[in-house]
């Protein structure tokens, strides 16, 4: 699979929404920001949210992190969790993820 090109924090949130997606959750953006871009990726069921921020990494202009931030369920966080590596590891898109301390 070719390398992913993602140029700004927008690209990042449409690729992963589009891999969440193959696992049957659904995303919505939010308002965007050339700097950020959150989002909200939701189980099949719509019973389970989780709240995602990509943002630019301090260590390349090219990199980019994922902060998983308020999820709903310890099993959708886990969830969340997976498809952000999957998606990295499959993609190999230049995306860190990272678990805020109050996820669940």
């Amino acid at each position: 699979m070719p390398l992913l090109t993602c140029t700004t924090p927008l690209s990042v949130a449409i690729a992963l929404i589009g891999h969440a997606s193959l696992i049957q959750m659904s995303g919505s953006l939010h308002r965007y920001s050339p700097s950020r871009q959150q989002l909200t990726l939701t189980d099949a069921r719509g019973r389970a949210h989780a709240q995602l921020t990509i943002t630019r990494a301090a260590t390349a202009a090219s990199s980019f992190e994922v902060l998983i931030g308020h999820v709903t369920t310890v099993r959708m966080q886990q969830h969340v969790l997976r498809l952000v590596r999957a998606f990295v590891r499959e993609t190999l898109a230049p995306v860190t993820p990272i678990l805020d301390t109050h996820a669940a």
